[in-house]
């Protein structure tokens, strides 16, 4: 068994390309050593922002043997009467390369044919390796690629500049594009002294270690959280980003961390502000009390020398410094006027070029706010709504967010205040933008729930409106996260809203603007409804419940989600109860032969069985009270209703013929199974529902 060791050596990689070179090269290293049968132990990746490294332990001498099966004709296509092999042997024989004589018989497939067994040449794992190597560099896949060779195709996040391969202490010859590989690598760029000669694989990793090159991220992680640990204070914690955190442990080989200050000065700026620039500007952490309030401190992870901290220090407190002193001009800069002066402004920006400008996008969200609340009985919240929806955009021509984008509704809720608009409004301009992603936090109150729903559906029918329709992954107005945030926060609230009705209010809201649709108003209608089914199936599907079931409870017309929660968690209960499979059974056997089409009015003089006459005046009777127990949410009722239904429908297919001679007397009888179809879909549509002990007749 031997040893593996690969480096891609590069110029300073993104971080996000790191992260995604080492999943990829440990899955595709795998997977092409098993198809090229070399076995090995354990296979490891490690990276740095300027190398990508493979190694493998316990890896095959050569290839595993491997024995295929080439099939030939059938014995009696391949012998004579005397024995004697036949065109067809001889033919296959010549085309393999072989003897008739050097061929076996093997019965098949009820039949007896000759076969050809072809052991696989075996290759060692050192004449092999060269070419897998750079299938492996050739395999991996980046968001985005450079081409760096002049006269090569060959592309990578970053141009490599040097290969370094070993199987145990035999070096493997490599030639990448222009590039060739050789016995040497690279240590810490400022604290080694440059190229490292590398003997062999144990050879390499003594070296590289002793060059200041910690290849392990989890373990340059570990590093930089003690040393940030070592640096605080009793009552201090360090504000710890994740995002953050992932992006520094890739820009740096050898981490050192270091305290620095900025002047308390700034301390009055808001903290979110402060912490933004830090954060996602400069990839510090911010450092805060127990009590959460900040302070003048931050600590900073560099891969510089050590010894000349006091430097680095200095530098990064002037950048800092710098960057701070612009937040505060801007804070300054933007509360010396209340945020509604900035609401004319918004007719300046453009929401979308079809679609319109921001303030005219607010004016439609003021209108949504208010049909909204009155719709969940909470007109008490429409003046503060509409105050909300009207200012909720207004933050974004100020000076502080065209500076730092990211702080787009935080800083609405920032200048509210200080306008003195009230905690409430402050606080439903901050949540009209969450969930911010499918897992994020959903807002807490009613108005921010309602502010949210409201600037969501704007966006998502304005854009089906005019085409703008996600495709594939590509989705630039981020439509799938919008509607899955309304599903998300219908849900959550447990509201009694329809989407379809949202759907509906936002498309008049655009007509009523003069906003000119690229794609008639149905078409548009009904592919919204299609993109919220597809969202609400996905919420329901990481609920962990069965399609099935979810397709069953979904109603055509997109009602309420708390109704469709409901059903989906009843039917999950009991979808194994006899109840539940008798109602399964008599809804298919009754839309079998339904026609919609021919509607439900039912003509009593036209029935000739009394099992039909009895299948009516159940329907007919059971058709109010299972429509008061859906009203009332009572699904349970509504259940046990249904389920009468099963013995007066079996009785009517045992005694009547649907499909009568007589036109009128067919059509009347498909118009009650019409009926019944439409009682049973009430609660559900039963066909589409999997019941292991329904017999469908």
């Amino acid at each position: 068994m031997r040893e593996l060791i690969f480096e891609i050596g590069t110029e300073e990689l993104p971080s996000e390309s790191v992260y995604r070179g080492l999943e990829q090269l440990k899955e595709k290293a795998s997977k092409l050593l098993t198809e090229k049968r070399l076995s090995f132990s354990s296979l490891n990746t490690f990276a740095t922002p300027r190398r990508l490294v493979l190694s493998v332990e316990g890896l095959s001498e050569r290839q595993a043997p491997q024995t295929t099966k080439v099939k030939g004709p059938s014995l009696k296509a391949a012998f004579d009467q005397d024995g004697n092999p036949t065109a067809a042997a001889k033919g296959f024989a010549a085309s393999q390369g072989v003897e008739v004589s050097d061929l076996e018989t093997t019965s098949a497939e009820g039949g007896t044919y000759l076969f050809l067994l072809r052991k696989e040449e075996e290759s060692t794992a050192l004449e092999m390796l060269p070419e897998l190597l750079i299938e492996l560099i050739k395999s991996l896949q980046f968001s985005k690629p450079m081409r760096w060779q002049v006269e090569s195709n060959l592309t990578f996040p970053r141009p490599i500049r040097w290969l370094l391969a070993f199987l145990d202490d035999e070096p493997i010859d490599l030639t990448f594009g222009e590039l060739k590989s050789a016995s040497h690598t690279f240590g810490h760029r400022i604290l080694s002294g440059g190229r490292l000669k590398v003997s062999g694989v144990k050879d390499y990793f003594t070296k590289i270690k002793a060059a200041k090159v910690v290849l392990d991220p989890n373990e340059r992680k570990r590093m930089i959280e003690e040393g940030i640990a070592d640096l605080l204070q009793a009552g201090e914690r360090a504000k710890i980003n994740p995002k953050t955190l992932s992006e520094v442990i890739n820009l740096v080989e050898y981490p050192s961390v270091i305290l620095a200050e900025f002047s308390k000065d700034y301390l009055f700026v808001p903290k979110p502000v402060l912490t933004t620039a830090m954060e996602s500007h400069q990839r510090y952490f911010p450092i805060e009390e127990e009590s959460g309030r900040l302070k003048s401190k931050f600590i900073l992870v560099h891969n510089g020398d050590p010894a000349a901290i006091e430097r680095i220090k200095t530098g990064h407190e002037r950048v800092i410094g710098a960057r701070l002193a612009d937040a505060k001009f801007f804070y300054r800069e933007d509360i010396k006027k209340p945020l509604s002066e900035n609401i004319d402004k918004l007719k300046t920006v453009v929401f979308q070029l079809k679609l319109g400008s921001v303030y005219e996008k607010s004016l439609r969200i003021e209108r949504l706010v208010e049909v909204i609340a009155k719709s969940l009985k909470m007109d008490d919240l429409i003046p503060k709504a509409k105050r909300a929806a009207m200012l909720c955009k207004a933050d974004l021509v100020s000076e502080m967010v065209v500076e730092f984008p990211d702080l787009q509704g935080v800083m609405g809720k920032e200048y509210a205040v200080v306008s003195g608009e009230g905690d409430e409004v402050a606080l439903a301009i901050l949540e009209h933008y969450l969930p911010k992603n499918v897992e994020g936090e959903l807002p807490k109150t009613d108005l921010g729930a309602i502010l949210s729903m409201a600037d969501k559906i704007d966006t998502i029918v304005g854009c089906f409106a005019v085409g703008l329709i996600p495709s594939g992954s590509q989705d630039p107005y981020a439509l799938r996260r919008q509607t899955q945030g309304i599903v998300a926060i219908l849900l959550d609230k447990n509201l009694q809203l329809a989407p379809v009705d949202l759907i509906d209010e936002a498309l008049r809201l655009y007509e009523a603007q003069g906003i000119k649709f690229s794609t008639p108003k149905e078409e548009a209608r009904s592919k919204a409804i299609e993109f919220f089914y597809g969202r609400i199936k996905q919420h329901f599907t990481q609920e962990g419940y069965a399609s099935d079931i979810i397709d069953a409870a979904l109603p055509t017309d997109l009602g309420r989600l708390d109704q469709i929660e409901a059903k989906i968690e009843l039917l999950a209960l009991k979808r194994d109860d006899k109840e539940v499979s008798d109602i399964a059974v008599a809804h298919t056997r009754c839309k079998n032969l339904s026609k919609i089409d021919l509607g439900t009015n039912i003509e009593s003089s036209l029935f000739t069985y009394g099992e039909e006459k009895e299948l009516a005046s159940v329907i007919l009777d059971l058709k109010p009270k299972a429509a008061k127990a859906a009203g009332e949410g009572d699904y349970d009722m509504l259940l046990n209703l249904l389920a009468g239904l099963k013995g007066p429908v079996d009785s009517f297919f045992e005694a009547v013929l649907v499909m009568d001679k007589d036109e009128k007397i067919k059509e009347n009888r498909i118009r009650l199974l019409n009926l019944a179809v439409e009682v049973f879909e009430i609660f559900a549509d039963f066909s589409k529902l999997i019941v292991s002990t329904a017999r469908v007749v």
